[in-house]
């Protein structure tokens, strides 16, 4: 079901589905004390995605330049059948072919970390929305070329040499 991305009096909803939510379950701070959360408490939660080869880097998710990840944890936050708040207070990634270990991306201290990279989040979500309204969403690969594994590589306009003298032309333009 589509979750709702709100900042400012907007909306927008994205969709995804993830492939695992795992509840935390922290042990009690006092020796031989409650192991209960206060009842105010978020439910915190892990929000894993496996992958089949390779997965982003971690600075790529919490720069926001994949989004994939942020958009689960958001759809984590309003997950079905949670008694209450949400907290998604981590987020993994593990590759499949491999089978070893996972990869942090993300790990929140507390639910303050969390609402601040949700809004950062939200900001950059609407920048992107705003742009593809504007009719700008230019093929701008993020390692500067265009992977070997692009399925729009033979149509694709992208090029090198095209995006240095487009470049140049702006600047002129500018100048």
């Amino acid at each position: 079901r589509p979750v709702a991305v709100c900042l400012d009096g907007r909306r927008e909803y994205v969709r995804g589905r993830i492939d695992r939510v795992d509840h935390i379950h922290k042990p009690s701070p006092q020796p031989g004390g409650s192991r209960e959360p206060p009842a105010d408490a978020p439910e915190e939660v892990a929000v894993l995605d496996y992958k089949r080869s390779t997965f982003p880097a971690a600075n790529a998710v919490k720069e926001l330049k994949d989004m994939q990840m942020p958009v689960y944890l958001a759809a984590a936050r309003t997950m079905p059948g949670s008694k209450g708040k949400v907290l998604p207070a981590k987020a993994f990634y593990r590759s499949l072919r491999s089978c070893k270990g996972h990869s942090s991306v993300l790990d929140f201290a507390c639910e303050e970390d969390y609402e601040v990279f949700e809004q950062e989040f939200a900001q950059a979500m609407f920048d992107i929305v705003d742009a593809v309204r504007q009719g700008r969403f230019p093929a701008a690969p993020p390692t500067g070329k265009c992977s070997d594994y692009c399925i729009g590589r033979g149509v694709c306009r992208y090029n090198e040499a095209r995006v240095e003298f487009l470049k140049r032309g702006n600047e002129q333009d500018n100048a």
